[in-house]
């Protein structure tokens, strides 16, 4: 019966698949195609068959399973589905579509026969019971010889007709088959997913064995054997375009703006083949009228090219984003940096002025309390105090010499160590000129490596040099104030503002250098 079903399944494909072919206008060969006809006349043939013949040792007077396991084997010795155990005799293997099945011919006749007779089988089929009469109701049998006419008019009789398990199965199985060609078929295989009916357990050998045995990977083998996926012009054309290069890339899309799909995909499968590196076989495709017909052979190239092709797209989009974010960042981090930058220098000038106005303020005030306080004592000792005024006078214009001595080598001393850094500063500036020059030669064959460093480097000469800047003007503010209390009340001469003028210049001066500065930090 499987084989017999099997062999419909294929004859239905088979004709689906021709249909198909015919109407899309594609060649293919029909030997492809798998067939168990054989396995079917092994058994059912009318003088060889295994039926057949075990029908015929049935009605042998003193007929046994082994001479019908010895005539089997001389009759197929030659079939390739047909094989007997040697270490086993009165065993035989048939190789079904499914799968080799072993035999055992022990108890094969016994169970062929039919042994109620004739008259039994009409007294039961009359019986009162509904039950026994259903199970004896056969419509087919004809019991005892028959008496016919032929062409002539002669009557002539036939022998009485023995029936077996065997051909009672045959007669049921053509009724069958006749039954199922008169419909339209619908081919459904259930499967168990444990012998036990219990739920959620999937036994796999079980499913298996029942994919193999149901004929499922026969019917897979039979969908392979053509052409198993189908697509649209429009849409294979548009799957796998993007594998086409050069000449042909250029031809489909000009088809592609014309929306001629078909002639679109004809190109394209011809310049697959003529493609070395695209590896696809001419044999393996074939453009319909309006299908696209692929091979498993096929389909595997081109999915292995495909997905080699979106990987690198993807790469290459993720690159480029990647670019863009980086760029976003660069550019967010610049406009920060200028912005910081710029708060920066506001804030000092801000404080460079204040700080020169409180200085300015306070040289007034000193200004006029000492000579408020000098014309006091000038009025009060005028007139008492002449010889001690001029005593004290002489005195104080000697201590006041000998401040401005010593304020005078301090000042020198300072101006010496101040001359000695500013020659350092610029022997260093112009080490870091050409070590600019230097690492600009370099650095520019390496600019892409290097750029995200230079940034960091240019962040970090901006704060040295705001930090610079800070320690000079607190240099400046501190060393100031130290003169002031020197004083201790005396004017305050023009060296002072000399002084302050000359540490201003030099932190202008040093202003045009904080770029080097920062680059050789």
């Amino acid at each position: 019966t499987n084989e017999l079903l099997q062999q419909y399944f294929n004859e239905v494909i088979f004709e689906n698949e021709t249909m198909l072919y015919a109407r899309e206008g594609v060649k293919w060969d029909p030997r492809d195609f798998p067939d168990n006809a054989t396995i079917v006349e092994l058994i059912s043939a009318s003088k060889t068959g295994v039926l057949p013949m075990l029908d015929d040792e049935c009605a042998i007077v003193g007929g046994s399973s082994e001479q019908w396991c010895s005539k089997l084997l001389k009759a197929h010795v030659k079939n390739k589905n047909f094989d007997v155990i040697k270490y086993r005799p009165g065993n035989f293997i048939i190789g079904h579509f499914a799968g080799q099945v072993e035999y055992e011919s022990q108890a094969f006749l016994e169970k062929n026969r039919d042994v109620l007779g004739a008259d039994i089988v009409r007294c039961l089929k009359e019986s009162r019971g509904a039950f026994v009469r259903s199970l004896f109701a056969e419509h087919d049998r004809i019991f005892g010889t028959q008496e016919s006419l032929d062409s002539r008019m002669v009557p002539r009789r036939s022998r009485a007709k023995k029936y077996t398990v065997a051909s009672e199965f045959q007669g049921q199985l053509r009724n069958l088959m006749d039954r199922i060609r008169s419909t339209e078929p619908h081919f459904v295989r259930c499967i168990k997913p444990n012998p036990k009916n219990a739920p959620a357990v999937f036994d796999r050998r079980s499913v298996v064995e029942q994919l193999r045995y149901q004929g499922v990977l026969q019917a897979v083998e039979v969908s392979r054997s053509g052409f198993p996926m189908r697509l649209r012009h429009r849409q294979g054309v548009l799957r796998f375009h993007c594998l086409a290069t050069g000449d042909t890339r250029r031809r489909l899309e000009a088809q592609i703006a014309r929306c001629d799909f078909a002639s679109a995909a004809q190109i394209l499968f011809k310049g697959f083949v003529d493609d070395p590196t695209a590896g696809l076989v001419k044999d393996t495709w074939a453009v319909g009228s309006t299908l696209i017909f692929l091979k498993q052979a096929a389909v595997e190239v081109l999915s292995t090219a495909l997905f080699a092709c979106r990987r690198s797209a993807a790469r290459s989009i993720q690159s480029i984003w990647r670019y863009v974010l980086q760029r976003r960042r660069f550019v967010m981090i610049r406009q920060a940096v200028l912005r910081l930058q710029a708060h920066g220098r506001g804030l000092m000038a801000r404080r460079l002025s204040a700080a020169l106005r409180r200085h300015r303020c306070a040289v007034r005030l000193q200004c006029a309390a000492r000579g408020r306080s000098a014309r006091r004592r000038r009025c009060h000792l005028m007139f008492a105090l002449g010889r001690l005024q001029r005593a004290i006078r002489a005195w104080r214009a000697r201590r006041q010499l000998a401040r401005c001595l010593g304020s005078t080598v301090r000042i020198q001393r300072w101006r010496r160590r101040t001359v000695r850094r500013l020659r350092e500063k610029r022997r260093w500036l112009c080490a870091l000129l050409v070590q600019r020059a230097w690492r600009g030669h370099t650095g520019r064959k390496v600019c892409k490596l290097r750029m995200a460093a230079q940034q960091r480097r240019r962040s970090a000469g901006s704060r040295l040099l705001h930090s610079w800047r800070t320690r000079v003007c607190d240099r400046v503010m501190h060393r100031h104030e130290n003169r002031d209390v020197m004083g201790r009340g005396g004017t305050l001469d023009r060296s002072s503002f000399g002084y302050v003028g000359e540490c201003q210049a030099l932190a202008e001066a040093n202003t045009s250098g904080e770029l080097l500065a920062a680059a050789a930090a």
